[in-house]
């Protein structure tokens, strides 16, 4: 699994270079390049194993066909981008914002087009319709996996109620102006299941999301200052 978090930091490593090419010059892919290269937070993730460099090496790939496509019009290279969008999307659900980021660009681009306006919106918009559509499949059987075991599509995230809870669970004791590690939000979670009684060793991970979600949202409304100090500190 390592080798194969190093063989997606390389492929990154070089896409990074080529949009970096792209868009300035060869000097500056290799400045890129490097800052990548040493990036210790990227570095890190190598050893981790996490989905959040997989969908960031399937994001880049995405944009560099979304690019080829807009400029060869190939129908190839438009499939290419949605299926590479949709999987970056797997990897890392926060990254479904830059679908509708991309077709809004198109239209856009589109419309800016004042000498053939509107061949180049319909145009577009049967590139966009797609993209969305290749990215739609891609997550088809994710969506009927989660339906079919928690009657939920779950567009998103299960783990939002839990990653709220985690950075804020500390908000009533004198030490909250910090970022919460691994270790400590175990430790927290295993408290909070001691305290409630109420529950069942068969809730789901969507139902126990909306457990950490309401202890969450109840301690942000009791300590509504130090909720916006801790954002501010971790903003900075």
């Amino acid at each position: 699994a390592a080798l194969a978090e190093v063989a997606v930091n390389i492929v990154l490593l070089l896409t990074t270079f080529w949009l970096a090419r792209r868009f300035v010059s060869s000097r500056w892919a290799l400045a890129a390049s490097l800052v990548w290269a040493t990036f210790i937070p990227a570095l890190k993730l190598v050893s981790q194993i996490s989905g959040d460099l997989l969908g960031a090496c399937f994001l880049a790939l995405a944009v560099l066909f979304f690019l080829r496509a807009r400029d060869s019009h190939r129908w190839r290279d438009w499939i290419f981008s949605g299926l590479l969008l949709g999987l970056a999307i797997q990897s890392r659900s926060a990254l479904l914002v830059v679908l509708p980021g991309l077709l809004l660009g198109l239209l856009v681009e589109a419309w800016l087009d004042k000498a053939n306006r509107w061949p180049q919106v319909w145009k577009n918009l049967r590139f966009g319709a797609v993209l969305a559509g290749l990215v739609c499949l891609t997550l088809l059987p994710w969506f009927v996996r989660n339906i079919l075991t928690f009657g939920n599509p779950v567009v998103g995230t299960s783990l939002t109620g839990y990653v709220i809870y985690r950075q804020n669970y500390m908000l009533g004791t004198d030490d909250y102006l910090r970022i919460v590690g691994s270790e400590e939000a175990r430790q927290a979670i295993k408290a909070l299941v001691a305290q409630r009684a109420d529950l069942s060793p068969t809730l789901n991970e969507i139902q126990m999301d909306g457990v950490y979600r309401d202890e969450a949202i109840r301690l942000i409304l009791a300590y509504p200052g130090r909720y916006v100090l801790v954002s501010l500190y971790r903003f900075l």
